[in-house]
């Protein structure tokens, strides 16, 4: 259950930055794409050190599966990356935050197909969401608006639904592998005790 929990906490805190970062663009839209770049330069960073710091706590028979550190060090590099060469990344924000929506959905696809595969009902929700975000990133890397206040809501509702999205999905997906596990176990000790 502390990988389950581990897991979760790992969906959470983007989940939350996605969700504090779409709120701002949202209500703030003519913000620099400066601060933006920045942002988006903390948001690798933290995600980085939160891999980092998951895979350090996790137990050494657990680490040795786990590729925490190289995608911590890899997101953080990114994130540094991103802050010494912002003028440059500031003409492909919308890339960027396109490819992190996507990314979103995909991963909620994939859990979808996980809790279907393991037999639990219900998982469509999951899997719409999903869409709904891979859907949304599309639109925002093709940027087929006329302003950037207009781009700067699109992307911030994009970040909203992904952040609730992936606290959903998260919530939901950790509830149900719960309950399979429970089963599971009590399958074990009702065909031990037999």
């Amino acid at each position: 259950m502390d990988k389950l929990n581990e897991h979760k906490r790992g969906f959470t805190v983007p989940a939350l930055i996605y969700l504090i970062a779409g709120v701002i663009l949202l209500a703030c839209p003519e913000i620099t794409t400066k601060t933006i770049t920045f942002s988006i330069a903390a948001v690798f960073v933290v995600m980085g050190a939160f891999q980092i710091i998951g895979y350090l706590r996790l137990e050494p028979n657990l680490a040795s599966a786990s590729t925490g550190f190289v995608n911590g060090t890899l997101l953080s590099l990114v994130g540094i990356f991103i802050f010494i060469k912002s003028k440059m990344v500031i003409s492909i924000i919308p890339v960027i935050l396109g490819f992190l929506i996507i990314v979103s959905g995909t991963l909620k696809i994939q859990h979808a197909i996980n809790l279907f595969r393991i037999r639990v009902q219900g998982v469509k929700g999951i899997a719409i969401m999903g869409g709904i975000n891979i859907v949304i990133g599309i639109i925002t890397i093709f940027n087929p608006f006329q302003t950037v206040l207009v781009l700067m809501r699109v992307m911030g509702i994009g970040l909203i639904i992904s952040g609730i999205t992936d606290l959903i999905s998260s919530f939901y997906l950790s509830r149900k592998i719960k309950k399979y596990t429970k089963d599971v176990e009590e399958k074990c000790i009702e065909d031990k005790s037999l």
